[in-house]
């Protein structure tokens, strides 16, 4: 039953990329006029020194915005879907000669993150991991792949948020 949950997650978010317009700046300019309190967080992030993973990068709007503000050490950012991770690699390129850290964009899950022990220095969430079957699971999960004394960021919805029931919604609209 898990599996066919990750499934239907998958299949929604390749049908339905999170902040779906059709390029890397019209997303900016949408998530970041929706989000106002993000950008200032993620100049913070972007200061972070190291090895950072944003778990549910989505169509790498974040990833981009804080490669951009990236000065030195990596950034890997892990989606469920496939659409997603293929359209964050197309803003990479996009944004190419204006990076400060080239972007490491792939296909993961933030239940069963492929990276060993303590592999990165801080970790960025924002908006992805209550829409996980197993959220505690995922957490833990990031716990297990920041080192020890790193800086995890990670923002959620209420479960009984309008956003987040609006989603459950076309989730379920989706299968049907």
């Amino acid at each position: 039953m898990k599996n066919a949950t990750i499934e239907a997650i998958r299949t929604f978010w390749n049908l339905h990329p999170c902040d779906g317009q059709p390029d890397v700046e019209r997303r900016m300019r949408y998530r970041y006029r929706k989000e106002p309190w993000l950008p200032p967080v993620l100049k913070i992030i972007a200061l972070q020194e190291g090895a950072l993973l944003e778990v549910g990068c989505g169509q790498g709007t974040d990833g981009v915005y804080i490669c951009s503000r990236k000065k030195n050490g990596s950034y890997t950012g892990v989606d469920l879907s496939g659409q997603s991770i293929e359209n964050a690699k197309a803003a990479a390129r996009h944004f190419s000669g204006r990076l400060g850290v080239l972007p490491l964009f792939q296909t993961g899950n933030a239940e069963g993150l492929e990276f060993a022990e303590s592999s990165f220095d801080a970790v960025y969430s924002c908006g992805v991991l209550h829409h996980s079957p197993d959220t505690i699971g995922a957490i833990e999960e990031i716990y297990r792949v920041l080192k020890k004394g790193g800086t995890c960021y990670v923002y959620l919805y209420r479960n009984d948020s309008p956003k987040v029931l609006t989603a459950r919604a076309l989730r379920f609209i989706s299968r049907i």
